[in-house]
């Protein structure tokens, strides 16, 4: 039951950095931090309600631009991370 637990949480943690990468690289404006929390099904909610939290951070570098996104157990352990870039035509 363990690594099937363990296989839910990565498959629905891989799901929402891949969602959330997708607005970096949908995006053509500007691109801010972002903290969503979701419950024990990974449904959207409240910090309050919360069992996992995603993270996502934006920096740049001149034209780089660098997302780095992770979700975590509120109660700690991060379960997926992914660090993405892009270069900002001009």
């Amino acid at each position: 039951r363990v690594v099937s637990t363990e296989s839910k949480e990565l498959s629905h943690a891989v799901s929402a950095v891949q969602a959330q990468t997708e607005i970096f690289y949908g995006n053509t404006g500007s691109v801010t931090d972002a903290d969503i929390f979701y419950d024990k099904d990974f449904k959207v909610c409240s910090r309050e309600g919360a069992a996992y939290e995603l993270k996502a951070k934006v920096s740049s570098s001149g034209r780089l631009m660098q997302y780095n996104v992770a979700v975590g157990k509120i109660s700690g352990g991060e379960i997926y991370s992914l660090c993405v870039k892009k270069v900002i035509q001009e």
